[in-house]
């Protein structure tokens, strides 16, 4: 059997007129065949090399200067649009968690994506004994007393405040937030219409009270 295959490709037509470049197959073992793009003089791009100028600098430099609701003028006109009478409240305390989620806890957000900050479990504490915790980074304990904190679901704001917060905070991923805010906002609106007993009627105003 061939173990290894050689195949060279040369792509015309198409690509040429789009780009100055070749596409050659390099010797790959089989099933595994890549593309490397080859230059031709003349052509724009540059070929790895570790005093490469290039650098993201000037891009994150204006990502971290974003503010995610304030520098969005489309989601505003949306917002003004739709929101009709209650757009000015909508747009208030957009701009309020919008200077949170835009910069303390992007960063934060940031930082818990990184392996070394992934929540893991301890079976067992010092002793032995079984314990079976989840143990979370600090930065995603913060962000999740601050963020639950701002009482999303509070009947003190109009639905319209509701979701174009939740909306920003989105901004920054699921960053250990997205998922547990959407499904107590399913949990709030079950309650409303299905609890039945002192249990159940006693957690609705504890997840829509705002203090």
């Amino acid at each position: 059997m061939m173990s290894r295959l050689f195949i060279i490709i040369v792509v015309e037509q198409v690509i040429k007129r789009h780009i100055p470049t070749d596409i050659f197959m390099l010797p790959v073992e089989l099933g595994s065949i890549a593309l490397i793009p080859v230059i031709h003089q003349g052509g724009n791009m540059s070929l790895p090399e570790r005093n490469n100028p290039y650098t993201f600098n000037e891009f994150i430099e204006w990502r971290n200067s974003v503010d995610y609701y304030a520098d969005d003028h489309f989601v505003q006109k949306v917002l003004k649009h739709f929101a009709g009478k209650k757009w000015e409240e909508a747009d208030t305390e957009a701009r309020k968690i919008s200077e949170k989620a835009s910069f303390r806890w992007r960063d934060m957000s940031t930082t818990i994506s990184w392996p070394e900050k992934r929540p893991y479990m301890v079976h067992f504490d010092g002793h032995h004994n079984r314990i079976d915790r989840i143990v979370r980074p600090l930065e995603t304990v913060i962000m999740e007393n601050e963020i639950f904190g701002e009482r999303l679901f509070s009947d003190d704001y109009s639905p319209w405040v509701k979701l174009i917060r939740m909306l920003i905070i989105y901004q920054n991923g699921e960053a250990c937030i997205a998922c547990p805010v959407t499904c107590t906002e399913g949990l709030v609106k079950l309650l409303e219409k299905y609890a039945d007993t002192p249990e159940t009627k006693k957690y609705t105003p504890a997840l829509q009270r705002r203090d």
